[in-house]
């Protein structure tokens, strides 16, 4: 019984919820946004389910990438992906500030 008890205890304290979510053309930000969350020590779980009876087939079936950290962690991993993305529309942004600047 006590063992039962801390095994629930424990799986309760662990437990992960996606923070992101994205198609396999969007490899490169999801593995962006996993680093992001790796380095501010969120210990996050990197998914990407293989379908493989569509494999198998050559069938070619979308795939979905996920991203999940501690339920403690939900709200500072929101956090740093929202700044994340801010960050990147600012920068991108500013490119095509400069470029449209340098072709008038």
């Amino acid at each position: 019984m006590v063992t039962g008890m801390i095994i629930y205890y424990v799986q309760k304290q662990n437990k992960y919820v996606v923070v992101y979510e994205a198609g396999e053309e969007d490899i490169t930000t999801s593995q962006q946004m996993f680093w992001l969350l790796k380095n501010n020590h969120l210990n996050p779980k990197y998914s990407a389910p293989i379908d493989w009876i569509s494999t198998m087939t050559f069938h070619n079936s979308p795939i979905t990438i996920t991203i999940s950290v501690l339920e403690k962690d939900v709200g500072k991993a929101q956090n740093l992906i929202m700044n994340y993305n801010t960050e990147q529309r600012k920068l991108e942004r500013n490119i095509v500030n400069e470029r449209n600047k340098t072709t008038m």
